[in-house]
């Protein structure tokens, strides 16, 4: 009987001992669960940061320095002082968007849906803010993608604007968004005036990761003779529907 009783505490002690192991592998668990989605959430928050506010905060001082380098007429200077106005309204909304994140993620992306314009007005819009001068090749079929792909499609052409504006100011851009049966292609090229690894900017590992969201890819390219290619490919059956 002591025997018994005795094998009974200690398999009630084992019991009690390996309970709490696991209530703290379970805790150790969740609190990797939880850092690991802060960080996510941190790193989206900083791509959106980087994809709103630092393609118009460039906009707007593209902008600046032309209206400082180039004495522009009267009517030249109000154009371009209303373009930095909007971008910058346009920055403080985006500001305000972002610190309510993530709730209010989806509403802002909504809210910069084409809204009566399409695709290339967006891109032509843009060209224009930043100052860069741009030939355009566009797809009609590409504005009945389904949002998210436009979105994504939209930050890659800002991406790549923004890029020519800082690297090769006064260079033109030519700028082609394609569809196939395979899904949208997305190519930008230009002559650089700058051979350095850091033309590429901190905005590539950001693009990278939203293209991956649509299981997209990005290859850029830096010719012998200065050519600048910056191509995104988004997969997308025109016919997975109809099947």
């Amino acid at each position: 009987m002591p025997f018994t009783i005795g094998a009974l505490i200690h398999d009630a002690r084992q019991q009690r001992q390996h309970r709490a192991e696991k209530l703290q592998l379970t805790l150790q668990n969740a609190a990797l669960i939880d850092e690991q989605s802060a960080l996510r959430e941190r790193e989206r928050i900083a791509d959106e940061l980087h994809d709103r506010l630092g393609h118009r905060l460039t906009a707007i001082e593209i902008q600046a320095r032309l209206l400082l380098e180039h004495r522009a007429p009267a009517g030249v200077l109000d154009e371009k002082v209303a373009i930095m106005r909007t971008q910058a309204r346009d920055a403080l909304d985006d500001v305000r968007a972002i610190i309510q994140l993530p709730a209010m993620l989806g509403a802002r992306e909504a809210e910069e849906a084409p809204q009566g314009k399409s695709l290339l007005q967006q891109a032509k819009d843009f060209t224009k803010a930043v100052g860069v001068q741009a030939t355009f090749t566009f797809d009609d079929a590409v504005d009945a993608l389904p949002f998210k792909l436009k979105y994504v499609v939209l930050r890659v052409i800002q991406e790549g604007v923004t890029n020519a504006a800082r690297h090769a100011p006064g260079e033109p851009l030519q700028l082609s968004v394609r569809q196939n049966h395979a899904g949208v292609r997305v190519v930008m090229t230009n002559r650089t005036l700058s051979t350095s690894p850091e033309r590429i900017g901190r905005g590539i590992p950001s693009l990278k990761r939203r293209l991956a969201q649509v299981d997209g890819s990005l290859t850029i390219q830096q010719h012998e003779d200065a050519k600048f290619k910056l191509a995104a490919f988004l997969p997308y059956s025109t016919t997975k529907e109809d099947g």
